[in-house]
C-alpha cells in the first residue's frame, strides 16, 4: 500500500478497501446471499411489482 501512495475518494483511502476487503468477500457472500432471498419473498416486494415496478427496482 505504501508503493501505491494515498488515493482518497471521499475521505476512504481505496488502497485499504482494495487489500482488506478479498479475504473479506468470501466469508460475506453467503449473508448477503441469504439476506437478498428472504427480503425478496416480503410482501412490500410483491406490492411494488403489483403497482408495475420491476423486481430489480
Amino acid at each position: 500500500m505504501s508503493s501505491l501512495g494515498r488515493n482518497l475518494v471521499y475521505g476512504i483511502d481505496l488502497n485499504l478497501v482494495l487489500a482488506i476487503a478479498p479475504p473479506i468477500i468470501p466469508k460475506m457472500a453467503p449473508v448477503t446471499r441469504s439476506q437478498a432471498l428472504t427480503i425478496r419473498n416480503l410482501s412490500y416486494i410483491d406490492a411494488a411489482v403489483t403497482l408495475g415496478l420491476q423486481r430489480f427496482h
